[in-house]
């Protein structure tokens, strides 16, 4: 597969072991497990070196007996982040093409349930401009009432530490 996102030693030696490919947790989403990667004994540790420099994590796992694959053999999980690369690994995949834009699950800042207002953040970016990441943050003070921001990620990252710094203020500290 040309499309992934490391490149596999292979040879016309039958498979020894499975090596269960996972992405790293990325924000709002679990790491999931993307691909099985098929190797001989002699390109195991090769096969997994190339996967861990891509920034997957690797899980060895003895092959079955049934199963005949070839060193280098690949299958990717329709399911998994790496089965299209048209969408962001942070994507929840719910008709991006629809809606013109990749969304993440929102999650809350709620901390203690009872606020006033309801806050949930999420990562967007537009379909059409697949550069710029930005990051949406609902406000709901009433049901079916909710207003949302939308602002460049680096921005927001940049409100995130003035927040922070409010805090120590607010705290007695100095930052």
């Amino acid at each position: 597969m040309s499309n992934l996102p490391f490149t596999l030693p292979n040879c016309d030696q039958p498979a020894a072991v499975r090596i269960e490919v996972y992405s790293p947790a990325n924000g709002p989403q679990r790491g999931s497990l993307d691909a099985s990667v098929y190797a001989c004994n002699q390109h195991s540790a090769d096969a997994e070196t190339a996967i861990q420099a891509a920034q997957l994590t690797t899980h060895r796992v003895p092959l079955a007996p049934d199963v005949n694959r070839q060193c280098g053999h690949v299958h990717v999980f329709p399911t998994g982040r790496l089965a299209n690369t048209d969408h962001p690994a942070w994507c929840d995949r719910q008709n991006c093409a629809g809606r013109l834009e990749h969304r993440s699950p929102a999650l809350p800042a709620n901390p203690t349930g009872g606020e006033l207002v309801d806050v949930r953040v999420a990562l967007v970016q537009l379909t059409a401009a697949p550069t710029v990441t930005l990051i949406e943050i609902g406000l709901t003070d009433t049901p079916g009432d909710t207003d949302a921001r939308v602002f460049p990620l680096g921005q927001a990252v940049a409100l995130a530490y003035r927040v922070l710094e409010l805090n120590d203020v607010a705290k007695g500290r100095q930052r």
